[in-house]
């Protein structure tokens, strides 16, 4: 009996043994990954960075770029937000642009969401209270919201434009405030396999290039032309 306790007791030393060391190499290996996936991200704006007058890039803690500077006449910011608060689909790395430029529409800001599903934490349009229904030129599936009953005159001034760019279906929300206007596009989509297995949120070969900054831009433009002051007119 003595023997066979001393080697009951040997046997789950290294039993525990093992499982430490397993233990250990699969906290390697995560922290490991966590390092790829972080550089990874570091590179997603780097395509357009160049492009950019006096750029100033900043990366949060989890790999998370974002750049701020002067392009086409504008003065852009960038933002990444990785989205995984999904159930039925991938997790989604949307691109924010928002072109700073006061606008006349305080107190009169608008923001459109298309396909709206309820736990849209980047969405400015969550966060305003007036609700419009959308007019005829927008999709039938857009929650429409403004800062105040003043925004219906916003929404009629830029609703043409916004068709048209939500016609696009990588686009999600587009906002206008007193502070200037954004889209929200989706960049790229989560790999399935480490969602599933590892809920890990990678974007493996994400990258925004100049073709699709070239897009939003234009667009932002055409939605900052439609809320121009209108031109006084004068007697003759």
């Amino acid at each position: 009996p003595f023997l066979f306790r001393e080697i009951l007791s040997v046997s789950l030393e290294l039993v525990l043994a093992a499982g430490a060391a397993g233990t250990t190499a699969l906290a390697w290996l995560a922290h490991r990954e966590r390092q790829t996936i972080r550089g990874r991200r570091r590179l997603i704006l780097d395509p357009v960075v160049a492009l950019f007058d006096d750029p100033h890039v900043t990366t949060d803690g989890a790999g998370i770029p974002k750049l701020e500077g002067h392009y086409r006449a504008l003065d852009l910011k960038l933002d990444l937000i990785p989205d995984t608060m999904t159930i039925k689909r991938l997790p989604q790395l949307w691109l924010s642009v928002t072109a700073i430029q006061p606008l006349p529409i305080a107190d009169a800001g608008i923001a459109i969401l298309i396909r709206p599903s309820g736990a849209d934490f980047y969405s400015l349009t969550e966060r305003m209270s007036e609700r419009f229904d959308p007019p005829p030129s927008l999709p039938w599936e857009c929650l429409v919201r403004g800062e105040t009953d003043k925004s219906e005159d916003t929404l009629a001034r830029i609703a043409p434009e916004a068709g048209k760019i939500l016609s696009d279906p990588k686009v999600k929300e587009i906002a206008a405030t007193k502070r200037g206007v954004r889209i929200v596009t989706q960049l790229a989509e989560g790999k399935r396999g480490q969602h599933l297995l590892l809920r890990q949120c990678d974007f493996e070969g994400a990258a925004l290039s100049p073709q699709l900054l070239d897009t939003i831009v234009s667009n932002l433009g055409k939605l900052l032309s439609s809320l121009a002051p209108h031109p006084v007119r004068t007697a003759t």
